[in-house]
């Protein structure tokens, strides 16, 4: 076990007397080591107290005065008691109601310069100005617990509205989704089949099969205008259930001419001789 320190080392033994002539022996000259075993204080509050930006403050902690101190400010309280005012003090009309803080010599305390609120709070604090800093502590806590309440509650529906929208999507099995080429074509079929509804399944495929609709006249119209012979004509029944084809008309076919060819058009087109073609009379 390594050898510990008797406890009496940690023990206050310098006021600030020793301090300051501990400070002054380091500024004439002396080494701080030295200066620690002289007058018992150890290094590091001495390098504190040497710290440029180092200030002494003047008071102890905060007092805290109770009910029956603070209501011996005021006036009213004080006459019960008995208190002698100064003569040099000039009350008011109607000293009642106002504090005796006000016309009292106070000491004049510096003014702490800090950044937390505990920093700045005056030396000397009454009951009633006490309370109001613990209820505005108690505010901040609330507040702050109630912000973190709500930006649960916010998590929690986000989270139940995805669980809700996962569960609505559709499982996708082990199909592989179709190549667009084959979606394409696929549709084409579909729109083929119901465009070909109104086609005969009979072997005659040229035969077209009119069914029972208003719009028949119409059509009769369109049909009128091609040239057709009339041992081919048939009449069509509307009204009957079954339904009969419809003849295909003649087409005349055409005339070819042999002389097709003139004599202009003979020079200039292509000739086969041989296997091997020619653009005029020379056949070479």
């Amino acid at each position: 076990m390594p050898k510990a320190k008797n406890h009496e080392v940690y023990w206050k033994k310098y006021n600030e007397n020793k301090l300051k002539n501990a400070i002054e022996a380091i500024n004439n000259g002396m080494s701080k080591r030295e200066a620690a075993k002289v007058f018992c204080i150890p290094r590091s509050t001495l390098q504190f107290r040497m710290y440029e930006k180092f200030n002494q403050t003047r008071h102890g902690s905060t007092t805290v005065l109770t009910h029956e101190e603070e209501l011996c400010l005021n006036l009213q309280e004080s006459a019960k008691n008995k208190l002698t005012v100064l003569s040099d003090i000039t009350l008011s009309s109607d000293p009642e109601n106002e504090p005796l803080q006000n016309y009292l010599y106070w000491p004049q305390t510096p003014v702490r310069k800090a950044k937390h609120e505990v920093e700045k709070t005056l030396f000397i604090l009454t009951s009633s100005t006490y309370k109001e800093m613990q209820d505005r502590k108690e505010k901040v806590t609330t507040e702050k617990e109630k912000e973190k309440e709500s930006q649960k509650l916010e998590r929690e529906n986000k989270r139940k509205k995805q669980i809700e929208q996962k569960s609505k999507k559709k499982i996708k099995g082990n199909t592989l989704p179709l190549n667009k080429e084959k979606q394409q074509s696929e549709n084409k079929m579909v729109s083929t089949e119901s465009c070909s509804s109104h086609v005969s399944k009979s072997p005659f495929l040229n035969h077209i099969v009119i069914g029972d609709m208003e719009t028949m006249p119409a059509e009769e119209n369109l049909l009128e205008d091609i040239e057709m012979e009339p041992e081919t004509i048939t009449k069509i029944n509307y009204k009957t259930d079954e339904q009969k084809p419809y003849p295909t008309p003649t087409i005349k076919p055409y005339n070819f001419k042999e002389n097709y060819y003139s004599a202009t058009t003979a020079k200039t087109a292509p000739k086969i001789l041989w296997g091997v073609t020619s653009c005029g009379d020379n056949p070479g």
